[in-house]
């Protein structure tokens, strides 16, 4: 089997690396991959990846988090054919631009004194701009029906992120399959083991809540951490 680096996770929001210099080994669509100075690294909703520091090496990038519903409804959607909620794929999630680049360090510059809204509407054109050169666009029906699965562990899925959602085992129990069974079909459409992914959702859950202004006691207790430093290490 494949092993995977250290740090793998994913999350909802579209993110975009900055890449100042060039001392970082990513792991995107399933692959090793080394980002260089002055490289745009992008990762769909949802990817599976890591980003670690090469041994005995600076590093420096700046990574943006776009808010999942804002990228689409703004974003996404023109990449999609107007296939509403489809997954969302990058041909090319590492680009070598010298005037992307540019553009994207002088956003990042100006995003502490710019009004909101102009710096929304940069934001948004250069996210096309990107995202086109990237190659963006649906996953193919075929990719996509290979996905699939059963309800029952759909819900399941779902509700990994609760506290009491119950142990690997129950939930494949609940799914009326094997644990290995149920480990396998999670890990096919996810790209992570179960625990893995279920950690995932739970910390996405628990940013949902500190948005919202719950306190840090308060969202690692509803997201099924033992406690606040559990909860903050995390």
């Amino acid at each position: 089997p494949r092993v995977m680096p250290d740090g793998v996770h994913c999350h909802s929001d579209f993110s975009l690396g900055i890449m100042r210099e060039q001392n970082t080994r990513f792991f995107l669509e399933g692959r090793p991959l080394l980002a260089e100075a002055e490289a745009i690294v992008l990762i769909a909703p949802g990817q599976v990846h890591s980003c670690n520091p090469v041994i005995g090496l600076s590093r420096g990038y700046h990574m943006l988090f776009f808010n999942d519903a804002w990228f689409t409804r703004h974003i996404a959607g023109q990449f999609r054919n107007g296939t509403a909620g489809a997954p969302f794929a990058l041909k090319h999630p590492v680009l070598s631009c010298p005037a992307l680049y540019a553009e994207a360090a002088a956003l990042v510059a100006a995003a502490g004194d710019e009004p909101a809204g102009n710096l929304e509407e940069r934001f948004s054109a250069f996210l096309y701009s990107v995202l086109r050169h990237a190659g963006a666009g649906p996953i193919s029906e075929a990719a996509d029906s290979a996905r699939e699965l059963p309800s029952a562990l759909r819900l399941n899925l779902q509700s990994m992120d609760d506290a009491d959602s119950g142990s690997i085992s129950g939930l494949a129990e609940k799914a009326r399959m094997r644990r290995e069974s149920f480990s396998r079909l999670v890990r096919r459409r996810t790209g992570l083991p179960p625990m893995a992914y279920r950690h995932c959702l739970r910390i996405e859950k628990g940013r949902r809540l500190l948005r919202q202004g719950k306190s840090i006691a308060e969202a690692a207790f509803e997201t099924g951490y033992t406690d606040q430093s559990h909860f903050h290490r995390m």
